[in-house]
């Protein structure tokens, strides 16, 4: 069950890297709305947290919302922890913090590859 939604997952995210992509070609259109960082960065964890040797890690500092595209956000989370997942490999730790920073939201994402 888990690994199915985990394909469907990436499935989705393979589409829209698709269409964005396709949309580089044009101008790109934002369209910003209030987003919650941290449900985000949820939402990410468990789309790309597949492999059973690799420990997420999150430090998740209650944020007010955003105003950003939350299609644009997901996607720019979503690269940074696959990054940090390919750089683990097989066994490794990623640690996903949020939290404020000269009065901005601010995203850290490490790794122990």
């Amino acid at each position: 069950q888990d690994t199915l939604r985990s394909i469907g997952a990436t499935t989705e995210r393979i589409n829209q890297i698709i269409e964005r992509l396709g949309a580089l070609g044009s101008k790109l259109e934002l369209r910003p709305s209030p987003v919650d960082l941290n449900r985000v960065v949820e939402q990410a964890i468990e789309n790309v947290n597949g492999m059973p040797g690799v420990e997420f890690a999150k430090e998740l500092e209650p944020l007010p919302k955003l105003m950003a595209d939350s299609e644009q956000l997901r996607s720019v989370v979503t690269n940074l922890l696959l990054n940090a997942r390919d750089a683990v490999g097989e066994r490794g730790r990623i640690e996903v913090r949020t939290g404020t920073q000269n009065g901005y939201a601010a995203l850290s994402v490490s790794d122990d590859g």
